[in-house]
C-alpha cells in the first residue's frame, strides 16, 4: 500500500513540474516566439541559398516576388512574419564574413540596448541544401 502511494505522489509532482515548465515557457516574454522565428528564418535562409548560392542582401530579398538570381523559386517568406513579438520589425544584417545576423529590439522596441535578441543565420555546410542555381 505504501508503494502505491509513494508512487501516486511522484506522478503528480512529475505531473505538476510539466504543467509549471509549459505555462512558464508560454508566459515568458516573447522569447518563444523568438525560438520559432528563428527556426522559421533559419529554413528560408537554406532555401534562399539552395536557389541562389548566397545569403540574402535583406528579408525584402527573400520576400520578393521577382527573380533575385537565376535559381530563384521564391517568395520564401512574407513581411508580415518579420515582426517580432513586441510589434517592431526584426533588423536583418550581414555581418563582416558575410553571416546573416537577426535582431530584435526587444521588449523597449529599440535597438542597441540590453535586451536585445539576436541569433546568427550562418548555415554550416552539412546543413546546406543542395545549390539548384546561382
Amino acid at each position: 500500500m505504501k508503494f502505491k502511494t509513494v508512487i501516486k505522489i511522484i506522478i503528480a509532482l512529475i505531473v505538476l513540474y510539466v504543467v509549471w515548465v509549459v505555462g512558464f515557457s508560454l508566459t515568458a516574454p516573447g522569447y518563444p516566439r523568438e525560438a520559432s522565428v528563428e527556426g522559421m528564418l533559419r529554413t528560408s535562409m537554406k532555401v534562399f541559398y539552395r536557389d541562389c548560392g548566397r545569403y540574402p542582401e535583406s528579408f525584402t530579398e527573400m520576400a520578393s516576388t521577382t527573380s533575385v538570381c537565376p535559381g530563384w523559386k521564391g517568395p520564401i517568406l512574407t513581411t508580415d512574419e518579420l515582426i517580432d513579438t513586441w510589434g517592431s520589425r526584426y533588423l536583418y544584417v550581414l555581418d563582416n564574413i558575410n553571416a546573416p545576423i537577426v535582431i530584435s529590439s526587444g521588449p523597449d522596441r529599440a535597438f542597441g540596448t540590453e535586451d536585445d535578441i539576436s541569433f546568427g543565420l550562418l548555415i554550416k555546410k552539412e546543413e546546406q541544401l543542395p545549390v539548384t542555381g546561382q
